[in-house]
């Protein structure tokens, strides 16, 4: 019976039978192997053999360039660092009705996320505009939440980007229940996020208080303190489905909490090389919610597709930073047919091929000398590269809310909105 669910769980919302997704899962894991080991040597080498532990490996493996990024992104300039960067990727919201909800505040549910109260759809042939409403927990003045709020502009207006492009004849094509898989949605808001760790943008966009760039060799620090455990985090990913793919192929006998516990240990030294997981594979969300489960595959999927895409575009390109096809092209290829065609359908439209495990392998695979002299092309080619203006028309009326609040709106246009945001955040600074 379970493995019968587990069948219909994945062919619903993936549209692969299991063995489809293991081959791809399976691959990614024998390709990335030896970087992960190589990484958990390097780390007890340098801290000690006890920085492996459970317990210990992410806080031995965190670096501090957080607290030392911290000027160079005041979230009182995330929303005119995002509105500028999706104005010029070309990145549109086909007339939607925006609210962002950016701020923490009691009572306020702990979660990033976006919903579409209004889907769109053409209407015997009359474009009906979305509703949407997105939300972050931005705490103003403490370290890190510059970068954290603008990631989630990234994140969720990638979404929110996805969700008001889709033009079908009917809303049910523009909803995130099946046959929308979350691979497909997040690749979405991954691909706009994942350029904020990118060299270029980090040079163009990432300034302090006195109109100063990041310089080098933070952004090298950024890489050295990411790079080195990039296989590791990607294969944490991996512990729920092979978990799964092994729990609900047993017999109800099978099933003890001895049994299961033992597994769980089998799985998380299997895949990540220590004996255990830093966050307990049996506390993880997924496996306790019967809507969830199945699908946590989901999301190394979309780091798959995200790092085929993009290498698509810097193949065909050269660049992302600022690059006016990337938004044309998603709007077309991923996101204007929806849910109608599948995932990998719409990476074989975008990139000629589906799904392949092997970019992001690359992509983890990489030494941190690899990854800063890649970097180190990257900006150099920038510089020789003129800023195109942000003077594309985003196609919303966006409103900037805390609660019942309005912060900012751009009715009066988007630099209005941005300068009246800057200026409601620093007052809450004073």
């Amino acid at each position: 019976m379970y493995h019968a669910n587990l069948l219909q769980f994945i062919a619903r919302r993936i549209s692969m039978t299991p063995e489809q997704l293991f081959a791809i899962l399976d691959r990614f894991e024998r390709e990335t192997r030896e970087a992960n080991a190589r990484s958990l040597q390097q780390l007890a080498a340098d801290k000690g053999s006890q920085a492996l532990e459970p317990w210990n490996v992410r806080f031995a493996s965190a670096g501090d360039v957080t607290r030392q990024l911290d000027p160079y992104f005041p979230f009182s300039r995330s929303l005119e660092r995002w509105v500028d960067s999706f104005k010029r990727l070309h990145i549109g919201f086909g007339g939607a009705e925006m609210n962002l909800d950016l701020l923490v505040r009691k009572g306020k549910y702990e979660n990033g996320f976006m919903h579409g109260p209004v889907p769109p759809f053409v209407r015997q042939g009359e474009w009906v505009p979305a509703r949407i409403n997105f939300t972050s927990l931005a705490q103003p003045g403490q370290v890190g939440s510059g970068a954290y709020g603008l990631n989630t502009l990234f994140h969720e207006g990638g979404h929110a980007a996805h969700f008001a492009n889709i033009r079908q004849n009917a809303p049910c094509f523009s909803q995130e229940f099946p046959p929308t898989s979350m691979a497909y949605a997040e690749t979405q808001s991954m691909f706009c996020d994942s350029l904020l760790d990118d060299a270029d943008w980090l040079k163009r966009y990432a300034k302090n208080a006195a109109g100063e760039a990041v310089p080098d060799a933070l952004i090298e620090a950024g890489i050295a303190a990411r790079q080195p455990m990039r296989a590791f985090n990607e294969r944490h990913i991996l512990l729920v489905p092979y978990f799964e793919w092994a729990l609900y192929q047993w017999d109800d006998e099978q099933r003890t909490p001895e049994a299961i516990t033992a597994l769980a240990r089998e799985v998380e030294q299997k895949i990540l090389g220590i004996s255990g997981s830093p966050r307990p594979t049996l506390a993880i969300p997924h496996l306790l919610s019967l809507e969830s489960a199945c699908s946590y595959q989901g999301y190394l999927l979309a780091m798959m597709a995200v790092e085929q895409t993009r290498q698509f575009f810097l193949q065909r390109d050269g660049y992302l930073t600022d690059n006016p096809a990337i938004g044309p092209d998603l709007a077309q290829h991923y996101w204007l047919p929806g849910n109608s065609v599948s995932h990998d359908d719409t990476l074989r439209s975008l990139t000629g091929e589906g799904f392949n495990p092997d970019y992001l392998a690359q992509a983890c695979n990489q030494t941190v000398a690899q990854a800063w002299r890649e970097a180190q092309q990257t900006m150099a080619a920038a510089a020789a590269r003129p800023q195109p203006p942000a003077d594309f028309d985003l196609e919303a009326h966006i409103r900037v809310v805390d609660g019942e609040t309005v912060l900012a709106d751009n009715a009066d246009g988007d630099e209005r909105m941005c300068r009246d945001f800057a200026a409601a955040i620093e007052a809450r600074l004073v």
